[in-house]
């Protein structure tokens, strides 16, 4: 027998403790248990079960009748019960805890998510900004200097991604290889300047710059 364990509100089937039962009920519990288990009465039975069974529900009955040993049981019962009811409500606590803090870090992953989506737009848009104005103060420039820029040479050469042809009207002025290097410093390091001459009223040169960027 598991002393322990042993419940004898359990034994005689009465459920709960303390001074839910009257002395009555605890002695017609006790004679209805002992007639189901009584050795006598089990027919083809494990004589050695019942007689165990019978044993403990004598012995729940003993522990009930006497109001010391009985009042001590149901303050043990009671300590029990409100300790499986703090767990209980710890647990709850536990749960609520864990369901929170796994609720905050979703909620921060997406703010999260959300602001780099929110940064790399704004990126973005800087830098559409940023080129486009670029492209507008250069040809601002090239147009006070009297030049028409035209597409850089295509083919998959690299220097020819890197180089710029020119043109503009001789009356507008005259530019040497040094000046044009001078102009175009301003966007990149320039590799090189050619000049190509001739008698036509437009005058032309090939501006090779360090980097295809600088040619963009």
């Amino acid at each position: 027998m598991d002393e322990k364990n042993f419940d004898p509100y359990a034994e005689l089937h009465l459920e709960g403790f303390g001074p839910n039962f009257t002395d009555e009920e605890i002695k017609k519990a006790y004679r209805k248990r002992a007639l189901q288990c009584h050795p006598d009465k089990q027919k083809g039975g494990d004589k050695a079960a019942a007689e165990e069974a019978f044993q403990r529900v004598k012995k729940a009955f003993e522990i009930l009748k006497d109001k010391d040993a009985k009042s001590a049981l149901d303050e043990l019962l009671r300590v029990r019960q409100d300790r499986k009811a703090k767990f209980q409500q710890q647990d709850a606590k536990r749960r609520k805890m864990v369901e929170d803090l796994e609720k905050r870090e979703r909620e921060t992953e997406q703010s999260m998510n959300e602001e780099q989506a929110a940064r790399n737009k704004l990126k973005h848009e800087l830098d559409r900004i940023r080129r486009a104005t670029e492209e507008a103060r250069m040809q601002q420039r090239e147009e006070a200097a009297g030049f028409k820029p035209m597409p850089a040479c295509q083919g998959s050469n690299e220097q020819l991604k890197r180089t710029l042809k020119l043109s503009w009207e001789r009356a507008a002025g005259t530019y040497d290889a040094a000046r044009l290097k001078e102009i175009f410093s301003e966007f990149g390091e320039v590799e090189d300047v050619v000049l190509r001459d001739g008698k036509k009223k437009k005058a032309t040169a090939l501006i090779v710059m360090q980097t295809s960027a600088a040619a963009v």
